[in-house]
């Protein structure tokens, strides 16, 4: 009964609290990889290692944030990302697909290593303490906002459901839904909404390559 509330919750807020459009203007293309104050913003890679922005000059990025446990928005969202950089496959490699949680509770290096190998093999899923993922989503304006599960109406006795109750670690988020493409210098191009297909966002970043 929770996961389906979970699907429920998740399906309606990670598309509808916030507006899609955190960028309407495309001229707006600050540096995405360095906070307000031009600090470069410092990640861990779902292989261990420390991350900051110069890991990523020369290439284009197509930036997601989510989170591991969301039921069904995120994994989709990625497996178009995944789509559209198998899309790009001509261009040996000049488009990477990153993954940046939003939940550092849970998304640990472990937990981002075995999730991002469910997509695209070039994926870099990154994710590092609550600070600074929240730098992250301030430079990239991404909110992200947490909702706690209701109480599961499955039977179980008194102590179990005394400690179920308690458990705090059973939540979704709302949370901006974009993809970010960065270009070789860390400056954002352009934002593209989930509900574009794959083939039409491969078709939107040649014509950006190919400037």
């Amino acid at each position: 009964m929770r996961r389906l509330t979970a699907f429920a919750l998740a399906g309606a807020l990670a598309w509808s609290t916030f507006p899609a459009a955190a960028y309407e203007d495309e001229k707006d293309r600050s540096p995405a990889l360095v906070d307000a104050e031009g600090k470069p913003l410092t990640f861990t890679d779902h292989r261990g290692q420390a991350v900051t922005e110069e890991r990523f000059l020369g290439q284009f990025l197509l930036i997601y944030f989510g989170y591991t446990h969301c039921p069904d928005i995120c994994p989709t969202d990625l497996q178009v990302i995944t789509r559209t950089v198998e899309d790009l496959a001509e261009l040996d490699g000049r488009v990477t697909p990153i993954f940046i949680t939003i939940d550092p509770g849970r998304d640990t290096v472990a937990v981002m290593a075995d999730y991002v190998g469910h997509f695209h093999p070039r994926m870099i899923g990154l994710t590092g303490t609550p600070v600074e993922l929240k730098r992250a989503r301030k430079a990239f304006r991404v909110r992200a906002m947490k909702f706690f599960l209701p109480p599961s109406d499955d039977d179980e006795d008194e102590d179990e459901k005394e400690e179920d109750d308690d458990d705090d670690s059973e939540y979704v988020f709302s949370h901006t839904a974009l993809y970010y493409l960065i270009d070789a210098d860390g400056k954002l191009l352009t934002t593209f909404h989930r509900a574009q297909r794959a083939e039409r966002i491969a078709a939107r970043i040649r014509e950006y390559l190919n400037r």
